[in-house]
């Protein structure tokens, strides 16, 4: 009996959790201890007994958000010790193309280093797709490079780029939480890239200073505590 409790609570708060990582705000919301526990947990009550197929009480929700809330502090040091020392910059006038990956796609992307050098694109490979980032002037070349082969095309980005020490790449959570810091801002990622210690965020130019502030502003939060 004990061990069938057991699992009842375990799936309860497994469930608590799915549903709350869908929403990344409310996890920052909870990690600053700005979440009436029980007022979320009638919330989200209907998707958590979704998740588990039966009806659950409020007080077991209300004690896996207060478990998450304190795995959540366990984890948040480390990551404000990472934005503490992070540094953040602006680039604006950069345009994202997708293309096709085909077998002629090694010399292209070779024609493009030639006429672009080193430090004008960007690139991310998928399966089946390749993602480039490039400088506005750079995308007319682009468009007749790939004229055959494009299957996204979006002008007037920014990029914004946080540089990192290289703990980052043992800290979890550092990313998801920049991530949430722009969901709450009602800023859309239109692309991200990281590569060792940088994360470069793809959004529209318009959105591209409130990011930037939004994202300042926790680096300085994180400063202030370290």
């Amino acid at each position: 009996m004990g061990g069938l409790l057991a699992q009842i609570i375990m799936n309860i708060t497994e469930a608590t959790y799915e549903v709350v990582a869908e929403y990344p705000y409310i996890e920052n919301y909870l990690s600053k201890k700005l979440v009436n526990y029980r007022a979320l947990a009638r919330d989200i009550r209907p998707r958590v007994a979704t998740k588990i197929g039966r009806e659950v009480n409020i007080q077991s929700i209300v004690t896996a958000l207060r478990r998450l809330s304190y795995d959540k502090d366990s984890k948040k040091e480390h990551v404000d010790d990472i934005l503490s020392k992070s540094e953040i910059s602006l680039r604006y006038d950069l345009a994202l193309i997708t293309v096709e990956l085909t077998r002629y796609i090694h010399g292209k992307i070779l024609e493009l280093h030639r006429n672009t050098g080193d430090d004008s694109y960007l690139l991310l490979q998928g399966l089946e797709s390749l993602t480039i980032v490039v400088k506005d002037p750079h995308l007319s070349f682009l468009e007749k490079l790939f004229k055959n082969s494009i299957l996204k095309k979006i002008e007037n980005l920014a990029g914004v780029v946080v540089k990192s020490p290289e703990d980052i790449t043992d800290t979890p959570g550092v990313i998801t939480r920049l991530t949430s810091l722009l969901s709450a801002e009602n800023i859309n990622i239109v692309e991200m890239m990281s590569s060792y210690s940088e994360t470069f965020l793809l959004v529209e130019e318009g959105d591209a200073l409130a990011c930037i502030e939004a994202i300042r502003s926790e680096m300085k939060r994180a400063r202030s505590i370290n």
